[in-house]
């Protein structure tokens, strides 16, 4: 199975729509949304399959979205090939801020970071494709043919024009710490330097930590003090 992957809010559901659109068998469905008109044709995915447990089951489709998250958990043998989608990470935290109910905004931005680490890790011998949204928003004709030349599935054309080149309206966040880590993360993607981006691993793993122990101490401060 083919898969598309990325981060929340980083352009997964526009390319499963324009793929869709190309004329390939999408495995998933639009789901309803009180927030249509932010994300009128998204999320084209299977919940209880992709965003849990990763895909442990052979599906019949050209291909599935599959978030960070999940994607590692999957069963290797059933990955074929994949695409990668990165965006700006202070338009994508906007976005978030946006759409999406984030608490421990901190912590996680560390998950995000380590579950693309670990999505690097599981996917270093399988095929991969890293794309960027505002590359594919820029020149939507020239980068679905690269996706659809890589997958050696569907019209380039139709998907082009399924693009909404407007999409980017999401004004940049402000930075952090973990904001800076994650620029320099999708710097390393461009340059093609994955290797940089594995060696945050340990890094990651040890200001989780850090940061569950801060948040287990707030809560406990906040119980003893309301009893």
């Amino acid at each position: 199975m083919n898969i598309i992957t990325g981060m929340r809010r980083s352009g997964t559901s526009m390319l499963m729509y324009a793929l869709k659109e190309a004329g390939l068998d999408i495995v998933g469905k639009k789901f309803n949304s009180t927030r249509r008109e932010e994300n009128p044709n998204g999320y084209w995915e299977i919940p209880e399959i992709c965003t849990e447990t990763g895909l442990q089951i052979e599906l019949k489709g050209d291909v599935i979205k599959i978030m960070f998250e999940a994607l590692s958990f999957s069963k290797p043998e059933l990955i074929d090939k994949t695409v990668m989608i990165f965006r700006k990470p202070k338009n994508m935290l906007t976005s978030m801020k946006n759409n999406d109910t984030i608490d421990y905004m901190d912590l996680f931005l560390v998950k995000q970071l380590l579950d693309t680490v670990d999505t690097l890790v599981f996917l270093k011998d399988k095929p991969l494709l890293i794309v960027f949204y505002e590359d594919i928003l820029e020149d939507p004709k020239g980068q679905m043919k690269v996706i659809c030349d890589y997958l050696r599935k569907g019209d380039y054309k139709k998907a082009s024009k399924a693009i909404n080149t407007k999409l980017n309206r999401s004004k940049e966040s402000e930075g952090n710490e973990y904001i800076t880590v994650m620029e320099n993360v999708y710097d390393w993607a461009r340059e093609g330097n994955i290797d940089k981006i594995l060696k945050l691993g340990t890094f990651l793993e040890n200001r989780a930590k850090r940061l569950i122990r801060k948040i287990d101490g707030e809560e406990n401060i906040q119980i003893q003090s309301n009893t």
